[in-house]
């Protein structure tokens, strides 16, 4: 009797991902229009390789970090340093725009890998979506919305709402999945295309 051999599925190396020009530039789109910044202790590195000379690639390999998100905040240190050499006065637009970045979600590595990746989206404007549900019901209770979207226990759905840490965990989770979006935005009465990523 002969035995088929069925081929393993290839390992991804760590730091290396496959090029797909439609999928990229689909996911770069939607990386842009997050509300959400890498962490800058990771950033200053990669200004740093920029300015070395390093290709997008090489610097997501040297730092494990996906290459879109390396290519967009190497465009948006590119942009702010561009801005500063000007030395004009920041417009009101401008400065709102500013205070609104320093106010975002700052993202670490394998958060915002797996933002480019597709697989996750912020759970901030879930946080802010569940807070203007509560303001106009002050009864409703963050309990009440998670045993809506059908979870059992409170903990999970605040651990993965980035309410409560994960045990082990030294920091908020920033990061949820499409489908567990989807269910607490519906458990509000919103439609799931409100918010960015979903």
């Amino acid at each position: 009797m002969a035995h088929q051999l069925t081929p393993k599925p290839a390992r991804r190396r760590p730091g290396v991902w496959p090029e797909d020009p439609e999928l990229d530039e689909a996911r770069m789109e939607l990386l842009e229009s997050l509300p959400v910044r890498l962490e800058p202790r990771l950033l200053a590195d990669i200004v740093q390789l920029d300015r070395d000379g390093k290709t997008a690639r090489l610097i997501g390999w040297a730092v494990r970090l996906h290459p879109l998100v390396v290519t967009l905040e190497v465009r948006r240190a590119r942009e702010r340093e561009r801005v500063a050499r000007a030395k004009r006065r920041l417009t009101d637009a401008q400065k709102a725009a500013r205070k609104a970045e320093a106010a975002m979600p700052r993202l670490e590595r394998f958060e915002m890998n797996r933002l480019a990746e597709g697989t996750h989206i912020p759970n901030q404007p879930l946080r802010d979506l569940i807070a203007q549900a509560q303001h106009a019901n002050p009864g409703l209770t963050r309990t009440a919305i998670l045993t809506r979207a059908g979870y059992k226990s409170s903990s999970e759905g605040s651990r993965l709402l980035g309410y409560m840490r994960q045990s082990g965990c030294r920091r908020l989770g920033q990061t949820i999945t499409p489908d567990h979006a989807a269910r607490v935005v519906r458990a509000l009465g919103r439609a799931p295309r409100e918010v960015v990523g979903l």
